[in-house]
This record gives C-alpha cells, sequence and structure tokens, in this order.
C-alpha cells in the first residue's frame, strides 16, 4: 500500500530529484534512495567508496570520493544553503550506518559560525541528523578559518581554532562526523581536544574523502 501512496504520488505531484530537478520517475518511487530525494539516474553516480582509514590512533570510515555529484551536493548545501539536499549523503545507507554505530554519540566537526548564521543551519549538523542518533555540539571555531585552499602546513592552524566547550562523558562512546575529509589536519585537532580514557571508544565518520586515496568501488547493495 505505502510503495502504491508513492508511486501514484510521483507521478501526479511530480516530485523532482533533489540533485538534477528532474522529474522522478514511476518506478523511481519504489526504490529507498528515491525516499531520500535521489532519482535512479543520480544515485547511480555518487561515487560510493566505504573507505576505512586510520587518524592517529582513531579509526574511521569515509562513505564517498569528493568528486562529481557529491562535491557539488556539497557546495550546494555549505554555499547555497539547500537544506533539503542534506539528506541524500547518508540517507540511502542510514539504516547500516544506524546499526553499525549504535551507542555512540555524534560530536559534528563545527564550521564557522558566520556562515552558520548566514545558511541558518550546520551542514554538518543537518548531515549527521538524519542517523537518528544523539548528537552533542561539543566542539567550537573561536575564529573564522577555512582549511579549503590552505597548503597542508597552514592546516595545522586548525588547531589553535578549535577548541571543545564541554566535558565529555567517559560513559558514553562517540562518533566525530565530519564533511570532507583531505589532509585530516581538521579532525586530528577534535580528536586532540579529547582526552585520551575517552578516546578508546572513539571512532570517525565523513562524507567524503579526496580522490587521491585508494579506493574500491561499493554500491547500494554492499549495505544491505
Amino acid at each position: 500500500m505505502k510503495l502504491l501512496i508513492k508511486t501514484i504520488a510521483c507521478a501526479f505531484l511530480k516530485t523532482r530529484c533533489l540533485c538534477c530537478s528532474k522529474v522522478m520517475k514511476a518506478k523511481d518511487s519504489q526504490t529507498i534512495y528515491a525516499k531520500f530525494g535521489l532519482c535512479q539516474n543520480c544515485y547511480k553516480k555518487m561515487p560510493f567508496i566505504y573507505q576505512h582509514f586510520n587518524l592517529i590512533g582513531i579509526p574511521g570510515l569515509a562513505i564517498y570520493e569528493y568528486s562529481g555529484l557529491i562535491k557539488d551536493s556539497l557546495l550546494a548545501l555549505k554555499v547555497n544553503g539547500d537544506r533539503e539536499i542534506a539528506k541524500i549523503f547518508f540517507g540511502p545507507i542510514a539504516g547500516f550506518l544506524r546499526l553499525k554505530y549504535t551507542g555512540y554519540t555524534i560530536l559534528p566537526v563545527p564550521s564557522i559560525s558566520s556562515q552558520d548564521r548566514l545558511r541558518t543551519f550546520n551542514h554538518v549538523y543537518e548531515i549527521a541528523k538524519i542517523l537518528r542518533l544523539p548528537i552533542e555540539k561539543a566542539f567550537v571555531k573561536t575564529q573564522s578559518w577555512k582549511q579549503s585552499g590552505k597548503s597542508q602546513t597552514k592546516r595545522t592552524y586548525i588547531r589553535k581554532v578549535l577548541k571543545i566547550n564541554k566535558e565529555l562523558d567517559p560513559t558514553k562512546k562517540y562518533l566525530i562526523v565530519d564533511d570532507i575529509m583531505t589532509t585530516g589536519e581538521t579532525l586530528k585537532a577534535c580528536i586532540n581536544l579529547i582526552k585520551p580514557p575517552h578516546r578508546r571508544t572513539l571512532k570517525i565518520l565523513v562524507v567524503a574523502i579526496h580522490k587521491n586515496r585508494k579506493k574500491s568501488r561499493k554500491t547500494l547493495a554492499d549495505f544491505n
């Protein structure tokens, strides 16, 4: 019955894909990716890599390569303030990620407060909330500092910009979530703000990682 309703809605309301703006086909309404605003064509363009990495002893996972549709969609979210598009990143695999990180509390990496005010939201928080896990805004940026376009040496300045504004609960498991990992300096700065006893159960989840890293292609079937 639910699938029938979705099919009818798609046909008559002309639901559009959040990425390409084309009208969804009726058959798309029966897919998991349509639930999160993606047509079949755009879903197939999502560069899944599901890449594990280790950053100063903390295990991490990147879902996509930072290229193509994912790169464009992140820019639409961050620069254009397209809030609705936030659900496409983790949405199609939200069930898998929720199960993988059951019992974890999300610590979103902060952005510049002036940008958050301009957008009226924090983009990493918007991406992460679809996982329906507890979220604590423990990290803050004390200065307007952007990592993009900086050399690796200059990127280390982020250590002076990021602060932690609360004491973390030693009984909780924490998951640091960020949108893009390039050199990893921002994530390292976040890790170093957390006291060593809390790092035993700490993990990292990023939406995308730059494509100069080794990857193995994944599809939605790998998450079910």
